[in-house]
């Protein structure tokens, strides 16, 4: 980017392009002494005034054939394709701004259904009664069973050993 401070600017001058009528114009600047530099006029460059400070992406130098035959140099001023930087610039900023603002709403809503779930759903409580000690299901103390017509229970007496051997065991 170039910075010019323009010491004059000519009148807007209709042309005919292929894309249709368009206005031109033509200003010195300060850098380039009594050079005149072209430019197409458009909502930035309809407001610019003798003093003021402006900032373009080049200027560029390109020979014509004059009207009366001879080779000339002209002097066009390139624009950023943009329009104003600042413009984009705050665009873009409003753009972080809201996706922050959506970012920070969407944490809050997580963090609000969660508690909802929390509230919500009872945890799981595992209420199986815990044993210190060794069960009959254990496979390190066996527990004799007899059948009796398809009934199946522990002998009194072996019940009665297995009670003693886990109490003596602690």
């Amino acid at each position: 980017m170039i910075k010019l401070t323009l010491t004059q600017i000519g009148t807007p001058k209709v042309i005919q392009t292929i894309r249709g009528q368009a206005e031109k114009n033509y200003c010195k600047a300060a850098e380039y002494g009594d050079k005149f530099l072209n430019y197409w006029v458009n909502n930035t460059t309809r407001n610019w005034k003798i003093g003021d400070v402006v900032e373009v992406e080049a200027v560029e130098e390109r020979e014509y054939t004059a009207k009366d035959g001879t080779l000339k140099k002209s002097h066009d001023i390139k624009l950023p394709k943009f329009g104003n930087n600042t413009e984009v610039m705050k665009a873009l900023e409003e753009i972080r701004n809201t996706q922050t603002k959506h970012t920070f709403t969407l944490e809050r809503l997580s963090t609000g259904l969660t508690d909802i779930h929390r509230a919500i759903v009872k945890p799981v409580v595992d209420d199986y009664p815990k044993s210190n000690g060794p069960t009959a299901f254990d496979d390190e103390y066996p527990v004799e069973i007899v059948e009796d017509d398809k009934l199946v229970h522990m002998t009194d007496q072996k019940a009665e050993d297995l009670i003693w051997e886990i109490d003596n065991r602690r």
